[in-house]
């Protein structure tokens, strides 16, 4: 079918009038208030993703011309709109996730750094909400979500890295502790400071820093190298700085997880409903993005500097 400018009106029009339509039964009974679709947020994606074709055709100067090789993957991202508008309008399963993986694709097409900069943060904003639904999700959706946004411009990579702790702590929500297993903790009412050269090594150990404030591991400054080990324990709780520090078949559980770009090395290290930082003042690094892939796509060994301990 032709790229018209009569078929992007009637496309407006349509996302238009499905957003105002499915705002209104927001909220509406039959549908569990934790399980609701986020039909304004839904609608307002779609709307971008609109904007952005529609500014990328006209940039193009290609509207109410002959098909080119140029219009092939605009076409099919306008198929695609099409086709969730379409199921959103009958009211069909939930599109969320679809939507999702056309804003990455849409950000990854454009040419236009601030419209594809728009559709990443409209993206980020939908897989928050599948976060706090805890909607389910396939291995398969993270790793094509950060497939694509390893393909979008570096101009916009602070846009881009929010998405991916999107991704990571939506992954931490929906993961479970291992069940049929009740873990004892010890209690911490102060974090554990390393002092000297050690190694220290914390095995079996399975400790609650709930009640403690600040970084519940602190290394001396500068930390020491490969001197610490926590091994096959159970964290839950608090915040807690990576660097530094073996990890080895430890599971974070409700932690705040901070990450400096120093050494690093995560054996078999799972996170649940974990949230992520990484506090650093310039562009998000390639190791901390390497990171946040590690906790979104479950991986299984990531190391920087230190060397791994079996």
């Amino acid at each position: 079918m032709p790229i018209t400018d009569k078929r992007f009106n009637d496309l407006v029009g349509r996302v238009t009038g499905i957003g105002e339509r499915l705002a209104k039964v927001e909220g509406s009974t039959g549908v569990p208030r934790g399980h609701q679709i986020p039909w304004p947020l839904i609608g307002a994606a779609l709307a971008i993703v609109v904007t952005v074709i529609l500014s990328a055709i006209a940039a193009t100067h290609i509207i109410d011309t002959e098909i080119t090789n140029k219009i092939g993957p605009l076409e099919q991202r306008l198929t695609k709109v099409e086709g969730a508008i379409k199921a959103l309008a009958d009211q069909g399963p939930d599109q969320t996730q679809r939507l999702i993986h056309d804003l990455l694709a849409t950000a990854k097409t454009a040419s236009d750094p601030t419209m594809a900069a728009k559709a990443t943060q409209a993206a980020t904003s939908l897989i928050r909400t599948l976060q706090e639904e805890k909607r389910p999700a396939t291995p398969v959706f993270f790793q094509s979500s950060i497939e694509a946004l390893n393909q979008i411009t570096p101009k916009i990579r602070k846009a881009s890295f929010q998405s991916r702790i999107a991704l990571a702590e939506y992954r931490s929500a929906l993961e479970p502790l291992v069940t049929g297993t009740t873990f004892i903790f010890t209690p911490m009412k102060h974090a554990i400071y390393e002092r000297g050269p050690g190694p220290h090594v914390y095995d079996h150990i399975n400790y609650d820093f709930t009640n403690v404030s600040g970084n519940a591991i602190v290394l001396p400054k500068p930390p020491e190298k490969a001197n610490t080990t926590f091994k096959s324990s159970v964290i839950k709780g608090g915040y807690q700085l990576l660097d530094g520090l073996h990890w080895i078949n430890v599971t974070f559980v409700g932690t705040h997880i901070s990450y400096n770009n120093g050494e690093l090395d995560l054996q078999n290290v799972r996170f649940v409903n974990c949230t992520f930082e990484v506090p650093a003042k310039a562009l998000p690094t390639p190791r901390a993005e390497r990171l946040i892939d590690y906790a979104a796509l479950q991986q299984d060994k990531l190391s920087f500097g230190i060397p791994q301990k079996g």
